[in-house]
């Protein structure tokens, strides 16, 4: 069964233990119900559309399905609130690194334990600035142990 999330909203500001979001639920295509949290620790709120009550059933019935996930030795049942929020997850990672990707244009980006960092050489991009210069820079912050993510290195220019 195909489930997807569309217009979906993402209030990073408002986050305090869960993902603050609001999104339409589509199920094989059909648009099936409004999902939301509020982002203060709360269930995710999974709401048929008028008329689709059916359809809505249909998907929690095959979320049961699902095998469950362990998360550190804990093991967690899969539900239809756990499906939209790990959609919802899946997204929010694919735009850090839709984001991250940019950043490496004109950016070195580097990252120590959960910190990531960039230095740059203003708007110049990554593939133009002299790779001694680069090689300085990488060499200057992987010895304070930083680790470089950068994918778009010049050759010859080694993390």
């Amino acid at each position: 069964m195909k489930l997807e999330l569309r217009n979906l909203k993402i209030n990073l500001a408002f986050i305090e233990e869960t993902t603050c979001f609001t999104a339409t639920l589509y199920v094989e295509g059909v648009r099936t119900a409004e999902c939301r949290n509020e982002g203060h620790g709360g269930s995710t709120d999974v709401r048929a559309f008028e008329g689709r009550d059916k359809v809505l059933l249909q998907a929690e019935q095959y979320c049961l399905t699902l095998p469950p996930v362990k998360y550190n030795n804990i093991e967690i049942k899969s539900d239809i609130e756990f499906v939209v929020d790990e959609l919802v997850e899946a997204e929010l990672k694919r735009r850090d690194q839709v984001q991250m990707q940019k950043r490496m244009i004109t950016k070195l980006v580097m990252q120590k334990g959960h910190k990531i960092c960039t230095v740059g050489w203003g708007k110049t991009k990554i593939a133009d600035v002299p790779p001694e210069a680069l090689a300085r820079a990488i060499e200057k912050y992987t010895a304070q142990g930083y680790r470089i993510l950068n994918t778009n290195l010049p050759k010859g220019v080694s993390r």
